[in-house]
């Protein structure tokens, strides 16, 4: 199988990445090439159980564990983008033990020897999707928005344009005779422009040469942590001051109040939940600093037994919802405020080209260069699906 999986890359490197390497450009290599591999070797996939123990090895480490009731047997179905890093950086490992180099753990390799690879093999093909690897590893753990998002959307271009409802909740009661309530489905008439985030990394080959991959990769994963910081809080300013802030037309998300300014208690939390429209089901909830400190002092938050709410049905239960800690001093949501929303309505996010990763070489001064990029937006779905709770107020 090593010689299979060598002969593989050697390939790879020879066809597949040529036009890319003479481009000097780099576009999700980790995805493609574990995708490549996958196709090209028979039988080459781990077994699930080996995939939910990954998953949460690498969930553990991106500190992206759902909580307490965390089941690792079943890690994958509970963290689909953990899992499927989790598969793909295993081709990667895989591919690079077939050359003797370790990606983990204390005899991980320097990256002087992913460089250099194999004496009969050129292998850039494997420092590119390492880099990938850890950019990833950077983003999935510095960012609420794979929970946010209902799913991403791939555009041609910088501009998002979506659809609109009107009418859709008219009353379906259709009286003998009487035609049927219409509802119309039209292209809208704004659009969501696209931001875009990105960093420079930029390192001597000195200062990478002699470096253990295993050490190195948790500090590129901490240069591109801003931009799924970044994200967040546009994603999280979409969902709470619509996706289009500068337009007066724009729904904002609606604010309830908790009954005593200045305290929460957990009837608030309920009445959050019951101010979603029947069919919606809040299950995720963001919190502010000060919004956690005061709802871990609620009876009911620190020992869940008490709370009899559990076992009524159909009472919204803010239990089971998962609450998300945000903090960030650049965050849309105030401290002493959270968010609640319906997952499956509230939010897409739009990309444009999808990551993109490029890669110079500076000669004289012996830097090597690697540009993070991309251009995302945020288009709410459903400005009901989502809500907001306000402790301090009038």
């Amino acid at each position: 199988m090593k010689d299979k999986i060598k002969q593989f890359v050697k390939g790879l490197d020879d066809h597949f990445y040529a036009q890319m390497r003479g481009e000097g450009r780099y576009t999700d290599h980790l995805a493609a090439f574990a995708g490549e591999m996958k196709k090209s070797l028979e039988d080459f996939e781990p077994n699930p159980e080996f995939v939910n123990a990954r998953t949460t090895f690498f969930a553990r480490r991106m500190g992206q564990t759902p909580g307490v009731h965390f089941d690792p047997a079943s890690a994958a179905a509970e963290l689909p983008l953990i899992a499927e890093y989790a598969r793909q950086s295993w081709y990667l490992e895989k591919a690079a033990g077939a050359f003797g180099l370790e990606l983990y753990g204390p005899n991980s390799c320097l990256v002087k020897d992913i460089l250099a690879g194999d004496a009969n093999a050129n292998l850039p093909v494997l420092f590119a999707a390492y880099i990938d690897s850890a950019v990833m590893e950077g983003l999935i753990a510095n960012s609420l928005v794979p929970i946010l998002c209902y799913s991403t959307q791939n555009i041609s271009n910088f501009d998002y344009q979506g659809v609109e409802l009107k009418d859709e909740d008219r009353p379906s009661i259709v009286p003998d005779g009487s035609p049927l309530p219409e509802v119309t489905i039209t292209i809208s008439e704004h659009t969501i422009r696209t931001t875009k985030f990105g960093k420079l990394i930029a390192a001597t080959y000195d200062a990478l040469a002699y470096q253990r991959v295993d050490v190195l990769r948790p500090k590129i994963a901490r240069c591109v942590a801003r931009i799924g910081i970044d994200e967040t809080n546009l994603a999280l300013t979409s969902l709470y001051s619509g996706d289009r802030p500068s337009d007066a037309n724009v729904t904002a998300a609606t604010v309830i109040t908790t009954a005593v300014s200045g305290t929460v208690e957990f009837a608030d939390f309920v009445s959050l939940g019951v101010a979603f429209n029947d069919g919606y089901n809040a299950d995720v909830g963001v919190m502010g600093a000060a919004m956690i400190a005061d709802t871990m002092g609620i009876t009911e938050f620190k020992t869940p037994q008490s709370a009899t709410i559990q076992v009524i049905a159909g009472i919204p239960n803010p239990l089971k919802v998962r609450w998300l800690k945000w903090t960030d001093s650049q965050s849309p949501i105030a401290a002493d405020r959270c968010l609640q929303l319906d997952t499956r309505r509230a939010l897409l996010k739009a990309q444009s080209a999808g990551l993109l990763q490029e890669e110079d070489k500076v000669i004289r001064s012996q830097f090597r260069e690697f540009a993070i990029s991309e251009r995302v937006g945020f288009p709410v779905m459903d400005q009901a699906a989502t809500k907001a709770l306000d402790v301090t107020h009038a």
